[in-house]
């Protein structure tokens, strides 16, 4: 079966919500990108949320250049680039002017798995490794500033409903890989043992 046989677009309702209400939200649903052999990509198995209102977030200080996109409508990917050398894609969520993201931090790798393997030149490493990390993500599907803004609605990088629904646990956490506002219980990871048999 094929990734296009195996899904269907969500709602856009999701892409409404605060970030912190959709983050949980978006475990389970598809991360796509189209490639040349069809679409790669997989289940979304953690994410973390950044609102506005807190200093982690990159809209904090209010609009800028980098993080103009985040204050738009949801549905729209935010990338941005850091340590001088990582991508990361985040989903803009909430109502246009709220400056909110969803950052996609893990996908299980189900479709185009040979082609997110020549993407990050990873010949032997571990199908559910080859999209662990923010980083590691946007090697594996390609995507890098000139993505930036690209709306999730159309079909080159898309959001999706798996048809068949698997059965999972949500564990809330701290977020990792920051120095303020760490406390707050924004990271969510979909636990997937024995999800993908």
């Amino acid at each position: 079966m094929t990734a296009d046989q195996s899904f269907r677009k969500i709602s856009p309702r999701l892409f409404s919500l605060p970030a912190s209400k959709a983050a949980p939200r978006l475990l389970g649903k598809l991360f796509l990108r189209k490639a040349q052999t069809g679409y790669a990509g997989g289940i979304i198995t953690e994410t973390e949320a950044y609102e506005e209102h807190e200093p982690a977030s990159h809209s904090y200080r209010g609009i800028t250049e980098r993080s103009k996109v985040m204050f738009g409508p949801g549905g729209f990917l935010y990338v941005y680039f850091i340590y001088g050398m990582h991508y990361c894609a985040n989903v803009v969520t909430g109502k246009r002017g709220t400056g909110e993201a969803v950052l996609i931090r893990g996908i299980y790798p189900l479709f185009g798995i040979e082609y997110i393997r020549s993407e990050r030149n990873r010949k032997n490493v571990r199908t559910e490794k080859l999209l662990a990390g923010p980083g590691n993500i946007c090697k594996g599907l390609g995507i890098s500033q000139d993505e930036n803004g690209i709306d999730l609605q159309a079909d080159e990088i898309m959001i999706a409903e798996p048809v068949k629904k698997i059965r999972f646990k949500i564990e809330t956490s701290r977020r990792i890989g920051i120095t303020k506002a760490a406390e707050l219980p924004w990271r969510f990871t979909l636990q997937t043992e024995g999800a993908f048999r």
